[in-house]
């Protein structure tokens, strides 16, 4: 399945959308796990940065069981902080988990947290 974004920029070149109207077209066009992100993303938000947004999202999906197999082995290291180590914990979860709702990735990184300290 191709990525939203590429789909979205494909579908610009052939009907060119200029301004916020760009931004307005890229949010209406979005279905499925890609409009899930739209909650998190600011009403005056641009093309570029809504864009921006979406690949965040979905860039590391496809590396997503190799996150987990460091998040599921990752231990805080000698001198690193706790707030280090919880950042570190949440970023991986994020990534081992793109599809999952922030909730559900937040109770995954609690257990990882408590498992790594």
């Amino acid at each position: 399945m191709e990525p939203v974004p590429a789909t979205i920029r494909d579908r610009s070149r052939t009907q060119p959308i200029v301004g916020q109207g760009k931004s307005t077209y890229l949010i209406t066009a979005l279905k499925g796990r890609a409009a899930e992100v739209l909650p998190g993303i600011p009403a005056n938000t641009t093309y570029e940065e809504t864009l921006q947004a979406l690949e965040n999202r979905f860039r590391d999906q496809h590396f997503a069981a190799a996150y987990h197999c460091q998040l599921r082995t990752r231990t805080q290291r000698p001198g690193e902080s706790l707030q280090d180590f919880a950042t570190a914990i949440e970023l991986l979860s994020r990534c081992a988990y793109p599809n999952l709702p922030p909730d559900h990735i937040g109770r995954e990184a609690g257990k990882a947290f408590v498992y790594g300290i």
